[in-house]
């Protein structure tokens, strides 16, 4: 039975094994065509690919197509041919009274002057400038009109003229009856004739571009250089291309020309021959494909859509196409894959059937303890040694399935493998269970130097003396783990299901980055200690980095797999190799990927619930007012994995990631933004689009409105302030007069009440003279009180005297006080040369601070009393200190004695003197600050008052 199994699959083989194949993506009336029948496809110089089928025009994104009919302008749904201008111009053409084109989605149709049905069956290009000829006549556009000029025939009557784009020729024809010939008229005097006997047969003519002009035929094409004035001939047989030459057609795309027929397209070479051939399957049916900017070949079918040949594509290989592979693992550089319902084979040259078997193949493990290879499925277990495969007596009874292993692995002299119920211990030599180790959802195996990790649907686990233990609850430990690999010897890979992949060392764990929600279904170790991750959303390649392990690059549909939905990867001469429910695919490794992103672009704009396509937007303010941008992606690979990115500016300087392809604001305020855009792709190749836009303020929100309002209220904030500064001033005059008034009042009032005080001293010291019997000195005493009393009534009628007056002063009232105490007392002054003695001060200011340095100083000291004036110039020209010194017991020291003291009467002289301070600084004249300093140290004492004088400014 086996045997005969092993038959039928070599002869299956013969069909179907190690097929190489290019996968085509067919688009029809089911993706969003108008219609199957498809004329011709070409491309737009901003990447949209454009159809036109007899159903319409339809331009193409790779995911979306945006369909033009009647509805959207057309004069005629059947467009049957297509050009595109520089200018981005999309030219249609149709059996019609009105032809266009299509600019930014917008159809423009211009009628025909003589109010026909025209049909051009000839088509000029040259630049941006298109033209028309159907034969009879020649049609210009001018003025949004066609306009027609009747074609004439030469002065001979041989041939037809007919004009073309150039500027240096007039017009070209084609004659003859029986030997035809071609004309091209350089001016009226200028003509030349070129024998051409294969023009009975044209199938398609027309001017190509600014400076060809091709006409193909059925045997030959030959192209007409207008600015050489030369003829080039083709034979379709000297092409080295054994194919159909039906349906030859000439295509002016992205700059180029490229020929096309059924089932096949290239280059138009400098030597006008094939160059770049490229064939497309004959089963597709294809009349028409052209090659985009990236490389992609598109062909057009009469009743199929489209098919695209990605570049991407174009060097994979497949094989087992159509088959489910269960299993893919690389084996001392032997790939084996597991077949469902058919086994396993070894892929090297050649496919080889190395196990037949049928339903589910479970895995492939490689025990090198034991130099095995097992190979698991659900009807057997085969061991491959020494180059021989042996199926191993452990089917089940009645059944006859395998329950012993569906995966094995080699730990401490025991084979342990696992089944629907947990994990069997093996005796390695005869195969026989030792012990059942009960354990649901058990699905892989790997290990660390001694150390035994189970992958279970519970999370990751460790056998340890045949009991299965839990690790530390760290992160991911409890994920559920589908695949599990050795890494480095000294760490394992696990990859879950539905949380991605990671690191672990057993006792923690290292988060492989952008695996998020993945599941991870299998894993490989390359030569680079790189890892791959087959998921269910394609394979992730995974380095090692400064920031950790991070998945750096991927493959999906759009490179050649067979499925996003992958359950193998393995790396094998620069080949990635990878297992899907549909096949193998085959990538390498060396060659160039294929960037199909091409452009971002906005496809709609919506301003409060409105839609608009209008670029620089001036949008006036509304309250909660609402601005949605919808993006769209020029990219004909697969767009489900492209990641898109916005800032706005002024308002976010870092890029916003995000899901969607609408971008939606609220609440802006009126200013001018700038919206950037950024999509990158898989492959991390990235593309932007700038949109910018303003809010507008409302009237009262307006620039020159704010300005306006804002002097408006300077203006009446300054008038305010000066009406309000006006009766300030007055108000200040009157108060200022009347405080000039008290003030000169208070400081006379002060005057008189030192006055007594003074003489009440003066008269004690003359009693005490008389007391004493020393009459002499009570009558020099008497003589020189009455000087200092002559000279304090005349001062005292000042408010202000010169400094010189304000010395002689204090000189006469110490010498006074010199006769009461004797050669106890000494007094001396030290003037400052610089210092202008005419400068007028507050009269008798300084006289008071004297006395209460005697009086209140000296008065208690035991030993010779000293007082010390000093006079000093400071910087400013009228600025000038005065410093009273004194050895007396000191400021403190004095207040104590007064507060032990009988009071007879109460002193107020200091209270005067910073009442009388306090109004000088008010009057406006001077500044006088007072500062007293207690000298008293533990070998001396005394008192300090220093006053610095400052002149006030007056304007």
């Amino acid at each position: 039975m086996k045997l005969l199994k092993l038959h039928i699959t070599l002869v299956l083989l013969v069909v179907w094994s190690f097929v190489f194949s290019q996968q085509h993506t067919n688009y029809s009336l089911k993706d969003g065509l108008p219609s199957n029948h498809v004329y011709r496809i070409t491309q737009d110089y901003d990447g949209f690919i454009w159809i036109i089928t007899d159903k319409g025009m339809s331009k193409f994104d790779g995911k979306t197509f945006k369909n033009f009919t009647i509805k959207d302008g057309l004069p005629s749904n059947d467009i049957w041919q297509i050009r595109i201008t520089p200018d981005n111009k999309i030219w249609f053409f149709s059996k019609t009274n009105k032809l266009g084109y299509i600019e930014n989605d917008i159809v423009y149709s211009f009628p025909l002057d003589r109010n026909e049905i025209f049909f051009p069956r000839i088509i000029l290009q040259s630049g941006n400038q298109i033209a028309m000829d159907d034969g009879e006549y020649f049609y210009s556009l001018k003025d949004s009109v066609w306009v027609s000029q009747k074609n004439e025939f030469s002065s001979d009557s041989t041939y037809l003229k007919q004009k073309v784009l150039h500027p240096n020729i007039d017009h070209q024809g084609i004659g003859g009856i029986d030997d035809y010939f071609y004309v091209l008229s350089i001016n009226e005097k200028k003509t030349k004739y070129f024998n051409v006997n294969s023009l009975k047969t044209l199938t398609e003519y027309g001017q190509v571009n600014d400076s060809l002009y091709m006409f193909i035929n059925k045997e030959d094409y030959f192209f007409v250089n207008l600015n050489t004035e030369k003829l080039s001939k083709v034979l379709n047989s000297s092409q080295e291309f054994s194919g159909d030459f039906k349906y030859l057609r000439y295509h002016q795309v992205n700059n180029e020309v490229q020929l096309t027929g059924l089932n096949f397209v290239c280059y138009l070479g400098e030597d006008l021959r094939f160059k770049g051939l490229k064939s497309v399957p004959q089963s597709l049916d294809a009349h028409f494909s052209f090659i985009d900017k990236t490389g992609n070949i598109w062909s057009a079918t009469f009743n199929k859509g489209i098919y695209v040949l990605p570049k991407a594509k174009e060097n994979v290989k497949f094989l087992l196409k159509n088959k489910e592979v269960q299993q893919l693992s690389l084996i001392d550089s032997t790939l084996y894959a597991g077949i469902f319902n058919e086994g396993y084979f070894k892929i090297t040259d050649r496919l080889q059937p190395f196990v037949v078997n049928d339903r589910f193949q479970f895995g492939i493990s490689n025990v090198s303890e034991l130099k095995s290879i097992f190979f698991s499925s659900r009807k057997g277990l085969f061991r491959f040694k020494n180059n021989q495969i042996k199926e191993l007596d452990v089917l089940q009874k009645p059944n006859k399935l395998n329950d012993l292993a569906r995966k094995l692995v080699f730990h401490k002299g025991y084979l342990y493998g696992n089944n629907t119920f947990g994990i069997n211990k093996i005796n390695s030599e005869n195969f026989e269970v030792i012990k059942e180790l009960q354990f649901y959802g058990v699905t892989s195996f790997s290990k660390i130097k001694n150390r035994l990790f189970i992958g279970s649907l519970s999370g990751l686990r460790e056998l340890k003396n045949d009991t299965i233990k839990k690790l530390p609850a760290r992160m991911l430990f409890d994920k559920p783990v589908m695949s599990l690999v050795n890494y480095l010897d000294t760490l394992l890979v696990a990859g879950t299901e539905g949380a991605g992949a990671y690191v672990s060392n057993g006792d923690s764990t290292y988060v492989i980055n952008n695996t998020d929600e993945l599941s991870v279904q299998n894993i490989f170790v390359d030569v680079k200690n790189d890892i791959w991750l087959a998921t269910n959303n394609g394979v992730l390649k995974v380095i090692k980095t400064e920031e950790g392990y991070t998945a750096v690059s991927s493959f999906y549909e759009a490179d050649g797999l067979l499925s996003n939905n992958t359950n193998g990867v393995a790396i094998k001469k620069d080949s990635l190799y990878v297992s899907t429910g549909l096949g193998i695919s085959v990538i390498g490794l060396n060659n160039e990927r294929v960037n199909q992103l091409q452009d971002v672009y906005i496809k709609e704009i919506f301003i409060n619930g409105k839609a608009t396509k209008s670029s620089g937007l001036s949008i006036p303010y509304a309250s909660n007012n609402y601005v949605s941008f919808s993006a769209g992606v020029i990219d004909f690979s697969d767009q489900i994995n492209l990641k898109y990115a916005y800032k706005l500016n002024p308002i976010n300087e870092e890029w916003i990631s995000t899901n969607s392809q609408e971008i939606n604001f609220t609440n802006l305020k009126p200013q001018k933004y700038i919206l950037d855009l950024k999509v990158t792709n898989h492959q991390h190749f990235s593309v932007y689009k700038t949109i910018t836009f303003e809010i507008t303020p409302l009237w009262y929100q307006t620039f020159w409105f704010k300005v306006v309002v804002f002097v408006c209220c300077v203006l009446f904030l300054y008038g305010s302030f000066k009406v309000s500064k006006t009766r300030i001033q007055k108000k200040i005059i009157i108060q200022e007069k009347a405080k000039q008034k008290a003030i000169y009042h208070e400081l006379h009032a002060l005057r008189s009440q030192m006055n007594p005080h003074f003489v009440f001293n003066s008269l004690n010291a003359v009693q005490y003279y008389m007391n004493n019997n020393e009459i002499e000195l009570s009558e020099k005493y008497l003589v020189k009180f009455s000087r200092l009393i002559r000279m304090f009534f005349d001062f005292s009628r000042e408010q202000f005297i010169s400094i010189d007056q304000e010395v002689k002063l204090l000189k006469a009232y110490l010498e006074i006080e010199k006769m009461r105490f004797g050669d106890d007392f000494k007094f001396h002054f030290n003037i400052d040369p610089q210092l202008n003695k005419d400068i007028k001060i507050p009269s008798m200011l300084l006289q008071p601070i004297v006395e209460n340095a005697v009086n209140h100083g000296l008065f208690h000291l035991e030993v010779n009393g000293e007082v010390e004036i000093v006079f000093k110039k400071l910087q400013s020209n009228d600025d000038f200190s005065v410093c009273i010194k004194d050895n007396g017991v000191g400021f403190k020291r004095a207040k104590e004695i007064k507060a032990k003291s009988i009071k007879t009467h109460t002193s107020k002289s200091s209270e005067i003197i910073l009442d009388r301070l306090h109004l000088i600084n008010n009057s406006g004249h001077w500044n006088i600050v007072q500062a007293i300093t207690d000298l008293t140290t533990e070998t001396s004492s005394g008192t300090s008052v220093l006053l610095t004088f400052n002149k006030k400014q007056h304007d």
